[in-house]
């Protein structure tokens, strides 16, 4: 086996064991809540868009 294929699966095998997929990761397991008052939110919902189309706007024109 050579070093570089070794490496790569040390690696490999690191990436998995950071991986958190449980319920404790926040980015994973987000809960989207309604709240009767819209200013105490922190995070903006876009539904059936394109993600880069949408960073691409955001750097040309710096608002949505």
């Amino acid at each position: 086996m050579s070093l570089t294929k070794e490496l790569e699966e040390q690696l490999k095998a690191q990436r998995d064991k950071l991986l958190v997929l449980s319920g404790t990761n926040r980015l994973i397991d987000f809960k989207f809540k309604i709240k009767e008052n819209a200013r105490s939110q922190n995070y903006l919902r876009i539904v059936d868009e394109i993600p880069e189309l949408i960073i691409d706007k955001l750097n040309v024109d710096k608002r949505f």
